[in-house]
């Protein structure tokens, strides 16, 4: 599942990905969630998608000040891509 509470931290399933594969088998089990009902994206098209990242990666800067997480947001990395695609999933 995409975003887990354990011990006070939220655990989005990006916490290992570090290279194009990772991130690669990180949208497929997206998808798999998505086609199995586990996971009920908020964006019901294509257009309403692209916004949601849009907006998710203008905030991206701020999930990263809450959740207590040191990395340059300003420095692209897999994870961080993983971890736009994820928020922009379930954004409201």
């Amino acid at each position: 599942t995409l975003c887990i509470f354990e011990r006070g931290h939220m655990i989005d399933g990006t916490e290992s990905i570090e290279s194009r594969g990772d991130f690669a088998k990180f949208v497929a089990q997206l998808l798999t969630e998505v086609r199995n009902g586990q996971l009920i994206p908020e964006s019901a098209s294509a257009e309403q998608l692209l916004q949601s990242i849009s907006v998710y990666a203008d905030a991206v800067s701020g999930y990263y000040e809450n959740m207590k997480i040191g990395d340059d947001v300003e420095k692209p990395t897999w994870r961080l891509f993983a971890q736009i695609v994820a928020g922009a999933l379930v954004q409201e």
